[in-house]
């Protein structure tokens, strides 16, 4: 999925489409909140019209992989805290932490245990060792550092 704004339609068809979720939660996850005026102090994930909670819904529903990724050294939200926003599913996935210190150790594993789930998956070690998903992981890491 590119990182660019585009319309909701395209975006839920990806999600939807989609062989594996790669769901990054960082340590602010859970706690998002909006910033506009119509919105302002809601919990995102708790909103059902939230893009982020229907992404991970569509997929889970279409019985996608989904794979929590846990980023500097976030922790997997509860399965009631989940319910409160409809994504009990994704307590049910195993989580796999994607640290600072071993990123790269870290990634490797996430892309072994994907071509291990399906060997069409194989062009993404390729992908990474050109450096294009490496990049592409780094820009989104970066961003929710900034969040």
């Amino acid at each position: 999925l590119p990182l660019t704004f585009h319309d909701a339609l395209p975006f839920y068809s990806y999600a939807a489409s989609c062989y594996v979720m790669l769901v990054v939660i960082g340590p602010g996850w859970k706690g998002a909140k909006y910033s506009n005026q119509d919105r302002e102090g809601m919990l995102r994930l708790q909103n059902p019209d939230d893009w982020v909670r229907k992404e991970i819904t569509l997929a889970l529903e279409h019985k996608r992989v989904v794979i929590p990724v846990l980023i500097n050294s976030a922790k997997m939200p509860t399965r009631k805290w989940l319910e409160l926003s409809n994504l009990e599913q994704l307590f049910d996935q195993q989580a796999v932490k994607l640290r600072s210190t071993d990123y790269y150790q870290d990634l490797h594993k996430i892309i072994s245990a994907l071509q291990n789930k399906s060997s069409t998956l194989s062009t993404l070690s390729n992908e990474l060792r050109r450096n294009k998903v490496t990049d592409r992981v780094n820009a989104s890491i970066e961003a929710l550092r900034t969040n």
